[in-house]
């Protein structure tokens, strides 16, 4: 069974709708590798957008590096597990936040299931829960 870190997004649909596009010209790019003047992963669209939707958690480094530290330490994975209207279609797997990649050894844990669930996390205790905090 997974650990699960519950992401709560704040999203309007403005936002929404700027991520939906990124997300999809990532998805024509990978598609259409031969059509662009550099390899997908050296032109920072991964980090771009996974920078973005990193914003729209707003998710703290140390709450996603303990996450992961619990995940490691009962060798489970880590799942988010992703709420709200707006952001079920995303691709919360590329979640990125540079101090992350390199504070929590993001990329290189075996224990960082990149993947998603949406509605009930895996048990009935989440393992962290992320609200946040709306900004005016």
């Amino acid at each position: 069974m997974p650990h699960d870190l519950i992401l709560t997004p704040h999203l309007n649909v403005q936002r929404a709708s700027q991520l939906t596009w990124m997300a999809k010209h990532l998805d024509w790019q990978l598609d259409h590798p031969t059509d662009m003047p550099q390899p997908v992963a050296q032109s920072g669209v991964f980090e771009q957008l996974g920078s973005f939707l990193w914003e729209a958690t707003h998710l703290e480094v140390d709450t996603e590096c303990a996450a992961l530290e619990a995940a490691q330490e009962s060798e489970r994975s880590l799942q988010f597990v992703v709420h709200g209207e707006y952001g079920q279609h995303l691709p919360w797997e590329l979640l990125y936040h540079g101090a992350s990649a390199t504070t929590c050894g993001y990329y290189h844990s075996p224990y960082l299931y990149r993947g998603r669930c949406a509605g009930a996390p895996s048990d009935e205790s989440p393992s962290a829960v992320v609200t946040p905090v709306v900004k005016r």
